[in-house]
């Protein structure tokens, strides 16, 4: 009886202490999410970023004044048709702009049917002047397939001026073939077109161009002849035959390269004239070692002198 009406129990005086101690923490719980909760709305309060004079400053103010003006996406070739595919925009430094560049907004009515006057650079402001509403006539008009090959020429290679430009001429190529090493004269390509003449495209008067000296002529070939005319340079030594406006098939069949036994020692016999039946031919012709003159008689196809035995 004392203990249940005496004094308080230990299990009751414990559980006491127990709730006191929650009730403390969760006090203290409560009291740190209040100041947590202050702290975070200080931070973001409006009225506290407004009174930085920082908070303006944290970073760089928007482009809002640069412009938008036309740039080429690649190089564009001169004479090429314009289209605005073929073009960008990049914001641009209204300080740094050269002057009549076009806008990125006037595109749809500039480019439309119209040209490049000159070459176009990629990503540079496009100015008013590369702009043309006809398309540039380039001196040098060359077709897809063909090529622009330049050889030197002197008085005597180049027909005395005469091989001009917009005449036609074969491109022969005297050379030593190593195999016999006999002198040769190939026809490299036939009846091509020659595009300039000493750098110029005007054909002149009907009267031929004198030539002084070297001088440069460039030809209109195919891809492959251009790869010839080239190798032949370095083979011997190039000269033009100039060849009229029309030119027949039958010139196709002649044999391209020709030697000195085709001059002196051709062989060819009559028709119906038995092979070995000898053919009869004289030619006078100076001695290179005496310097006098001698006779040669064509005797069963091959030339002997006249005192030969």
């Amino acid at each position: 009886m004392a203990t249940r009406f005496g004094g308080a129990s230990p299990t009751y005086a414990y559980s006491v202490k127990m709730r006191y101690i929650v009730g403390c923490l969760a006090l203290i719980i409560i009291v740190l999410l209040a100041t947590l909760v202050f702290v975070l709305q200080k931070q973001t309060d409006p009225v506290t970023v407004a009174a930085d004079p920082q908070a303006f400053n944290a970073g760089p103010a928007p482009a809002t004044n640069k412009m938008q003006v036309l740039v080429a996406l690649q190089r564009i070739e001169e004479g090429t048709a314009l289209d605005k595919s073929l073009f960008t925009y990049l914001p641009w430094d209204p300080e740094q702009l050269p002057e009549n560049v076009v806008l990125w907004r006037e595109a749809d009515a500039m480019l439309p049917n119209r040209y490049s006057s000159r070459m176009i650079v990629a990503n540079m402001p496009v100015t008013r002047d590369l702009i043309t509403d006809t398309k540039p006539n380039t001196p040098l008009k060359i077709p897809p397939g063909f090529r622009a090959v330049t050889i030197l020429v002197d008085a005597r290679t180049g027909v005395e001026g005469w091989a001009k430009p917009n005449t036609r001429v074969d491109v022969l190529c005297t050379y030593v073939d190593p195999k016999d090493q006999k002198k040769k004269v190939a026809t490299v390509v036939r009846f091509v077109k020659i595009l300039s003449v000493s750098g110029t495209t005007q054909s002149g008067t009907e009267a031929r161009a004198a030539v002084q000296g070297n001088t440069t002529v460039t030809l209109l070939v195919e891809e492959r002849n251009a790869k010839k005319v080239e190798l032949s340079r370095q083979l011997g030594e190039l000269s033009l035959a100039l060849v009229g406006d029309v030119e027949p098939s039958s010139v196709k069949d002649d044999p391209e390269i020709i030697s000195i036994t085709d001059i002196f020692q051709s062989g060819d016999v009559a028709p119906g004239r038995p092979m070995d039946e000898p053919s009869e031919g004289q030619i006078v012709m100076t001695d290179p070692k005496t310097g006098r003159p001698v006779t040669m008689l064509l005797r069963r196809g091959k030339w002997e002198r006249a005192d030969k035995q």
